[in-house]
């Protein structure tokens, strides 16, 4: 099954429990915003599911990077939540297909090795 939404200038795409996501140009505090939230109505969903049919999912969610080309601090401080949120939540996070604007702030502040970056 495959559904498609767009939200705040990105597309997810959900694959059953895996959500491939297409990042927004620009990342800012903003959009790490929504992204958190959306991690909380995943949870309880999630949640929800594993009640109900006693299952335990654990969801994977892919975020793309090719088409991001600006990321600032507030960017950066939301990947972290996001990571740290997606540990709470037992959410398999994957970084995919940093921009070269975006892996060169990325390895300015050492987070290249910390986030779940994949190629």
């Amino acid at each position: 099954m495959i559904n498609s939404a767009a939200s705040n200038n990105s597309l997810m795409t959900n694959f059953d429990e895996a959500q491939s996501i297409n990042m927004p140009s620009k990342f800012t505090s903003a959009e790490a915003n929504f992204f958190k939230e959306m991690f909380q109505k995943k949870d309880s969903e999630i949640q929800s599911i594993n009640n109900k049919s006693k299952t335990s999912i654990k969801p994977r969610m892919i975020f793309d990077f090719e088409t991001t080309n600006f990321i600032d601090q507030g960017g950066i401080a939301g990947l972290c939540q996001i990571v740290m949120l997606a540990k709470e939540r037992k959410i398999d996070l994957v970084f995919s297909r940093f921009s070269p604007e975006v892996r060169i702030v990325l390895s300015l502040v050492g987070l290249e090795k910390l986030f779940p970056i994949t190629d």
